[in-house]
């Protein structure tokens, strides 16, 4: 009787939509402005950080019994929690063991409930439905912040170009979210809601241009390159159409501003936000903190120095007066933090998330264009944007559950051509 009450498909349909509760408070505790915190200070145990841990137990449990009935797992699904292992032993040599066991927490409750949300998908529509809910969900908290950030501009950090999101969340996770939420806003099929998802559309871009987030308008161009090549399936002809037009604006753009046109300097203007030459040449000061941060993951090479905690333990660049948040680079970032027990499966995971590049088409057919089109732009939106922020090495944040998404459909990619 409990065998038949656990298969029930009653029981299954009301367990996946609590489940997807669960991912929606995941989500909101974790991707918008409640209360901010010095970046520097160790965490303290208030009523937010009861609610993310609550919201990632009750998850890791209902992602558990999804996944139970869903053996055996992939190899995407296996390399997140080789992962969220590493950053769970990564707080045996840290020197802040609390706080890495909270983040822990936090991530695995995060990967075992989209592990069994997808997993658990038994059609195309439901598969879609995890999707739907991330959008609309981070499409709420992008307006809420926004308008928090333009209605109490005195909350941003004194003496900095002013920014949307700065003091809020982040002008750079707000960029970030507003980017690959407006490349999910298209899909081939028709709308009855044009007008709307074009407002949305002008206003993401309005947040990415008043964010002055460098990384997100290259990757909020890079996905729009992406989506235009996959969404043809005359491949040779998408190519040359788009690195024409390419080269053809970056000539003109470079042309005037060698003839000193003014709309030209305003937009170098924006790029340099204010900072010297030297800054720019050292990436806003990255390359110090890669050389730093690499000096010091050598210390720990095996474990790291604790998951989420780089704020914490990296401490100043030399000859420097500032404190890095993390160590601006994705890999670096695991490296410092979980050494290479957390490196090995972080870079599988990425090479296996190009899964959806090599073999788009059949992904395709799988599960449908919209699907994979996303799927395709975020991957490359992602992985560019680990170059200069950490995504996965960081605490948990919404990106991450998308990138998970995408990265355990690729699991389940013989099971819907089978259907």
């Amino acid at each position: 009787m409990k065998t038949y009450a656990l298969h029930h498909p009653g029981n299954r349909g009301m367990l996946h939509k609590f489940a997807l509760f669960v991912f929606i408070s995941v989500l909101v505790f974790h991707g918008t402005y409640f209360r901010i915190r010095a970046e520097v200070a160790v965490p303290t145990l208030d009523w937010l950080v009861l609610a993310r841990l609550l919201a990632c137990a009750i998850g890791f449990m209902a992602g558990l019994i999804l996944i139970a009935k869903n053996m055996p797992l992939g190899f995407g699904a296996k390399m997140l929690l080789l992962y969220a292992a590493a950053a769970g032993l990564s707080a045996v040599t840290s020197p802040y063991p609390v706080t890495v066991v909270g983040y822990f927490i936090l991530l695995l409750g995060a990967c075992v409930l989209m592990i069994g949300l997808t997993y658990s998908a038994r059609n195309l529509a439901e598969l879609e439905t995890i999707e739907k809910v991330w959008f609309f969900t981070v499409v709420v908290l992008i307006i809420k912040d926004t308008v928090t950030s333009l209605i109490f501009p005195e909350m941003a950090p004194p003496g900095e170009v002013i920014r949307i999101g700065m003091g809020v969340t982040h002008a750079n996770e707000l960029s970030s979210l507003a980017t690959l939420v407006f490349w999910l806003s298209f899909s081939k099929k028709r709308t009855r809601h044009t007008i709307l998802v074009w407002l949305l559309r002008a206003f993401l871009v309005y947040v990415i241009i008043g964010a002055r987030s460098r990384v997100s308008v290259v990757a909020f161009l890079l996905g729009g390159l992406v989506y235009l090549l996959f969404a043809s399936r005359d491949y040779l002809k998408r190519w040359v159409t788009v690195s024409a037009g390419v080269g053809a604006l970056s000539t003109f753009f470079l042309l005037t501003v060698c003839l000193n046109q003014s709309w030209a300097n305003d937009i170098v203007e924006y790029a340099r936000r204010g900072q010297t030459r030297a800054g720019l040449t050292t990436f806003t000061g990255r390359t110090l903190i890669w050389q730093h941060a690499f000096g010091k993951s050598l210390e720990s090479p095996i474990i790291g120095h604790g998951y989420g905690v780089s704020r914490l333990t990296m401490g100043q660049p030399p000859n420097s007066e500032w404190q890095p948040s993390h160590c601006h680079n994705e890999l670096l970032e695991v490296f410092f933090n979980t050494g290479v027990l957390g490196l090995i499966p972080v870079l599988a995971v990425f090479t296996y998330s190009l899964g959806w590049i090599v073999g788009f088409s059949g992904l395709r057919r799988a599960c449908s264009t919209d699907l994979a089109l996303h799927a395709v732009s975020v991957v490359v939106i992602f992985l560019f944007s680990c170059l200069f922020e950490p995504r996965l090495g960081v605490r948990l944040i919404p990106i991450q559950p998308l990138f998970f998404f995408y990265l355990l459909t690729l699991d389940r990619k013989k099971y819907f051509l089978r259907s």
